[in-house]
């Protein structure tokens, strides 16, 4: 049972909290107000001690309790940091790095490498090729498959090449072509090598393969600025040769490299630069006849070669060019193919470091260009001409 006098505080204290005409306190306010509301605060009621009946007041649960005298406080609980995952860079990231010159944070690779191999490839840079044919698992039992049949002829890049350039061709159109390009190399071996190729020619389209880029890929020139028009059937049959035997050094080169970094079969594609400065439109039909020539022997005998392809200072004349090769390219080297004017170098450097770029095209290498020439200082290839 409740008093009279109990019933008639509360209810005066109610409508003193509540009520509509005094104005709104914060709730911070409301809180500290009524946290300390006890009986008997209203002066409005005269205190009945025979009817005073006290009603407990519940604390809220955010205000602090009082704890007895001989309680100690409760220790505060510490917060716990969870560490972030570290997520290894992407090759995006490792290839920005290598531009701006940035430390680079990737793992290194736990093969040995010679000293000098070492310091011009970090080990951890792979080829953007092998990476990409690490995610392809569909295509490691077709390698199996063919190594097993053309591994005694033809190397592990080379069938990595064919089977990354044509990945939806069946069995049969691979084995095909695989058995194509080993016939081919059959009637070139050993002797290719060897073989007479005139200076005239090598002085007429002077070529040059030029240092590498950070992947290991060798860098091959083709300065069309200084191309003369060739005499005869015996310079175009030598300029056949050089272009057989230039590819071949370049495969071999990308084998050689991945040798060297304790990496077998990872290199398989190189970067080509061709210099188009003051090609005429007398020089287009010329021209014509080479660029297809290299095209078809580089598609058929090699599979994917390229990784990247530059086109310097091209002119309006280009255009002429570009649209009568450009049917024989596949779609995947158009895709990595830039074409730029005289402002080639920004572009250029962003892959291929200045230092390693030839002097006569705005770099500042330190070793000369040769025409007909292999130019891999520290790399220890066994060919010092194409």
């Amino acid at each position: 049972m409740i008093s009279l006098y109990t019933f008639s505080h509360l209810s005066c204290n109610f409508s003193r909290e509540f009520s509509p005409s005094k104005p709104r306190r914060d709730s911070h306010h409301r809180r500290r107000s009524r946290s300390k509301s006890n009986m008997g605060t209203c002066h409005t009621c005269t205190i009945d001690e025979d009817h005073y009946e006290p009603i407990p007041v519940h604390v809220h649960s955010h205000a602090k309790k009082k704890l007895p005298a001989h309680a100690t406080p409760p220790k505060a609980k510490k917060r716990i940091k969870r560490k972030k995952k570290k997520t290894p860079p992407s090759l995006v990231s490792v290839s920005a790095q290598l531009v701006t010159g940035a430390e680079s944070s990737c793992t290194e690779y736990s093969g040995e490498t010679d000293s000098e191999t070492s310091t011009m490839y970090p080990s951890c840079f792979e080829s953007p090729e092998i990476v990409e044919w690490r995610n392809a698992e569909i295509l490691h039992d077709r390698e199996e498959k063919f190594s097993h049949e053309f591994g005694d002829t033809l190397s592990q890049a080379s069938i990595r090449a064919f089977l990354s350039a044509f990945p939806n061709d069946s069995n049969e159109s691979m084995r095909d072509m695989l058995l194509k390009a080993v016939e081919w190399r059959q009637g070139l071996y050993p002797g290719i090598f060897e073989g007479h190729v005139s200076r005239a020619v090598i002085e007429k389209v002077p070529m040059c393969i030029f240092e590498t880029d950070e992947f290991g890929h060798p860098i091959w020139y083709m300065d069309l600025a200084r191309y003369q028009r060739l005499k005869g059937k015996s310079e175009q049959s030598d300029l056949e040769t050089y272009f057989c035997r230039t590819l071949l050094h370049i495969r071999d080169v990308e084998i050689h490299i991945a040798d060297k970094l304790q990496r077998p079969g990872s290199i398989w594609t190189h970067v080509a630069v061709f210099n188009f400065k003051g090609i005429t439109i007398w020089d287009v039909k010329a021209l014509r006849s080479i660029i297809v020539m290299l095209l078809n022997i580089s598609n058929t005998m090699f599979g994917n070669m390229t990784y990247k392809v530059y086109f310097i200072n091209c002119g309006r004349s280009f255009r002429m060019i570009s649209s009568i090769f450009k049917p024989f390219i596949s779609k995947e080297t158009l895709d990595n193919t830039i074409i730029v004017g005289s402002e080639y170098l920004e572009q250029l450097s962003s892959l291929i470091p200045l230092e390693k770029i030839p002097s006569t095209l705005g770099g500042t290498s330190k070793h000369s260009w040769v025409d007909g020439g292999i130019v891999l200082p520290h790399m220890g290839y066994k060919y010092s001409h194409l």
